[in-house]
């Protein structure tokens, strides 16, 4: 007869198993089965056949199939389509395509940060970014967030970021890292487009440093003027990220002081007030990104605001004021998750800045 204590630990093995799963569909819409053996020694077809019916108890759309090479595969929505269409992108790709246009406009607002003000004190774009970065969203959500009935730490915080931008786009040479994931990814493809220097403007240089290989790939063209420095580390396959203790030994010795820092999170667990992911190592890479930077942001779509889910295993920084400056989001966020957000003193901006001009806050 299992012990209390075992019963314990095999549950916490089942539920790290299933946010590594789930999480993996999120990202690439379907995972192996070896992928899950190689990270969970020991698991069984009955234990992923188990995970399977609690991740679509959940609300996840999951079918399996078997692969060319005779492994088994779980995969997000109907598997017709990979049966139908093994020319397909992948599906990262795919998930990328889906959002497309919320991925892009995120974008652009991380760029809008990024690049800046002609004059700060104007809030207007320079005319070479203004068809893409809406630097007047930015200046006017921040100006809303100080008034009003919002919380006063919100408010303290807007004024702090505020202060902050002022000075940093007068800055001539800046300094950015941006993590992996599908959505940080976003501001690296806005930023490929854009031109160094600035005719109109105050930007000379921008340093991009980066632990993402979709990242560097979005910027290795040498047309693009944004320089891009790769932090070292061991590369994980499934995210195509680096992270890990050699990335840990790479911060230290660079001793770097970054401007802005956007990091990606798999989930916003509201029941904790933290961000996390799934690999302990990736959540060292992004605490330290983060803590090295002056403005931390964090960078997710709004299906990472779940009401109900797995929440993932690995903490990487709380969901306060104190860690955390601002979140950048799309429109879909519901109202009465940017109110507790706000209230843990973390700006939220999103395109169109709705969310701040209807006043949703209530008390």
């Amino acid at each position: 007869m299992k012990s209390r204590k075992s019963n314990h630990a095999t549950e916490r093995v089942t539920q790290e198993r299933r946010t590594f799963i789930r999480e993996r569909l999120e990202t690439f819409g379907q995972v192996r089965y070896d992928v899950v053996r190689e990270a969970f020694p020991g698991t069984t077809n009955d234990m992923l056949g188990n995970d399977v019916k609690a991740l679509r108890a959940l609300g996840f759309g999951i079918s399996k199939r078997i692969d060319a090479d005779q492994v088994r595969v779980i995969v997000l929505g109907s598997s017709r389509l990979h049966e139908a269409s093994p020319a397909l992108v992948t599906a990262r790709l795919q998930r990328e395509k889906d959002k497309a246009s919320e991925k892009a406009a995120l974008g652009a607002l991380g760029v809008g940060l990024i690049w800046g003000a002609k004059n700060p004190k104007e809030g207007n774009a320079t005319s070479s970014a203004a068809s893409v970065l809406p630097l007047s969203v930015i200046t006017q959500q921040l100006t809303l967030l100080r008034q009003g009935s919002w919380p006063k730490e919100v408010q303290m915080k807007a004024g702090d970021i505020t202060a902050f931008l002022q000075t940093y786009w007068m800055k001539a040479h800046r300094s950015v890292c941006i993590d992996a994931g599908t959505t940080p990814v976003a501001i690296a493809k806005v930023l490929s487009n854009l031109r160094l220097p600035d005719a109109e403007g105050l930007l000379r240089s921008l340093d991009v440093f980066t632990n993402s290989f979709p990242v560097l790939e979005a910027l290795r063209d040498p047309q693009v003027s944004a320089q891009v420095a790769m932090l070292g580390g061991r590369m994980r396959k499934d995210t195509e990220a680096v992270s890990g203790e050699l990335t840990r030994q790479c911060l230290d010795a660079w001793r770097l002081h970054l401007d802005i820092a956007f990091v990606g999170t798999a989930n916003i667990n509201f029941a904790a007030f933290d961000l996390a992911c799934a690999s302990e190592d990736e959540a060292l890479a992004k605490s330290l990104i983060l803590n090295a930077a002056s403005l931390r942001c964090v960078v997710a779509d709004s299906s990472k605001f779940r009401a109900v889910g797995v929440p993932s295993t690995f903490p990487f920084s709380s969901l306060n004021g104190r860690s955390v400056d601002l979140i950048i989001t799309d429109d879909k966020i519901e109202p009465h998750r940017v109110n507790r957000i706000v209230e843990r003193g973390v700006v939220v901006l999103t395109p169109s800045g709705d969310h701040v001009r209807q006043g949703h806050y209530t008390p």
